[in-house]
């Protein structure tokens, strides 16, 4: 594992913190001090075996060893650009939506207008009449869902997609 991409989400950033993988201990060097955890795992290894929760046997201990590998061809793709590179990174698309988002909800004018399309599939889904007259000439308003990203658009988009003649018609006649 060379990244994580997770969303911003709190439970997520304090998961990945400070989360260092075997192997990786070179790598972050100079970013987390982690004396505290070596010198607690050099004192548990100097305790009895028969204390410990698993002492594995002879054998065993021959199948435990490690191989050392040459991990330098993976150096040129994997060479930090800054020494404050980190394991987890945010999910883009994440941070898009978010962005989006806080942009949307500066502009009044957007948000007033939003307002309207939601009133509006709110009202195709919950008016039989005006769903039946929308089915008329060929147009559905999509249910807006809070957990897919793009539901929100697409129910702007097929508003936006009925002529304005054909919804002023519709709901007159309401």
């Amino acid at each position: 594992i060379v990244r994580l991409i997770t969303d911003n989400a709190s439970n997520n950033l304090a998961a990945f913190d400070n989360i260092i993988l075997p192997g990786f201990d070179d790598y972050f060097d100079g970013i987390i001090d982690d004396s505290s955890e070596s010198e607690s795992e050099s004192k548990s290894k100097s305790n009895d075996k028969e204390t410990d929760d698993y002492a594995p046997a002879v054998s065993e201990e021959k199948q435990l060893q490690t191989h050392e590998a040459d991990d330098s061809i993976y150096q040129t793709t994997l060479d930090s650009a800054t020494e404050e590179e980190f394991l987890r990174l945010p999910c883009f698309c994440h941070c898009l939506q978010l962005v989006a988002n806080d942009g949307i909800k500066a502009i009044a004018a957007a948000v007033s207008s939003l307002q309207k399309v939601a009133s509006l599939a709110k009202l195709s889904h919950s008016s039989t009449v005006f769903s039946e007259q929308l089915e008329k000439f060929n147009y559905t308003i999509p249910r807006a869902n809070r957990t897919r990203w793009n539901s929100q658009f697409q129910t702007v988009k097929k508003v936006v997609d009925i002529p304005s003649s054909i919804l002023n018609s519709i709901l007159s006649d309401l």
